[in-house]
């Protein structure tokens, strides 16, 4: 009870409570807990905001390599990271004449000309459309679940590369063929990309080889494909021209042009 009265007597008159050593000692040993407590929160929440910027970063690097669709899925089961065979639509395109007209230009604007490029095909082929877009060089590469849909996304991704391509007089061809292909992460231990493998991708970069400036060549199997391919299904009406493209082992591949894109510079 002495005790209390002294503590309570203490609370009324601080000074009285202060008075007492051990008391003094106990006060200053809090306010520097409070302050030690308030500097770690300030620095817990500093190092959050850290870790959160740092997830986003790396989550936006892991998009960039495996693209928005396929990380998603990741996170969700890893297990579709796993090669498997899977039906495809693999649409190319790529610069005509780029090779030649890269080695009279300087670094800086080549590597200008080219994220501008990226920027056009990524724009017209639209986000979540695509399964995985990528791009080497003058190349993108963009694969599709739905025939039908690459070919809309294709044409309109030529039609705006041929119009930026045109201030530097420069054109671009297309292909795309649909099929069989074997998709997932291969690779070695440290490094590994999620990529597609098989003769369907072979031949669409044969159809983008052969087309011409301005043009998008579909397969005989493609043109089938896009208008029966479900919801996605359209009723064609590019002029379109049937000529055989060389294939692989000398055999022959019928495709189908697509007249629709801005001419050829």
């Amino acid at each position: 009870m002495r005790c209390l009265r002294h503590v309570q007597a203490g609370l009324r008159c601080p000074s009285v409570f202060l008075e007492d050593s051990a008391h003094g000692f106990l006060a200053i040993v809090l306010l520097l807990l409070g302050v030690l407590l308030g500097f770690a929160d300030i620095n817990l929440r500093r190092s959050l905001a850290t870790v959160r910027a740092l997830t986003a970063r790396l989550r936006q690097y892991s998009e960039w390599s495996l693209g928005r669709g396929i990380l998603d899925r990741a996170i969700a089961d890893e297990s579709t990271l796993a090669m498997q065979r899977v039906s495809r639509a693999v649409l190319f395109m790529d610069i005509r004449g780029f090779t030649a007209w890269s080695e009279q230009q300087a670094p800086e604007a080549v590597v200008g000309l080219l994220n501008q490029y990226y920027r056009v095909a990524e724009a017209t082929l639209g986000e979540g459309r695509t399964i995985k877009i990528k791009y080497t060089a003058d190349e993108v590469m963009a694969v599709f679940a739905e025939t039908a849909m690459a070919a809309t996304d294709g044409s309109r991704m030529l039609a705006a590369a041929q119009r930026m391509l045109a201030e530097s007089n420069l054109a671009a061809g297309a292909g795309l063929h649909h099929g069989p292909v074997v998709e997932g992460v291969l690779g070695g231990v440290g490094v590994k990309a999620y990529d597609f493998i098989g003769d369907t991708v072979n031949t669409a970069k044969r159809l983008c080889d052969a087309a011409k400036a301005g043009e998008l060549l579909i397969s005989r199997g493609g043109v089938q494909g896009r208008r029966t391919s479900g919801r996605h299904a359209t009723r064609d009406h590019c002029q379109r021209q049937t000529r055989a493209i060389a294939g692989d082992g000398g055999g022959c591949l019928n495709a189908s042009a697509n007249a629709r894109q801005t001419p050829a510079i």
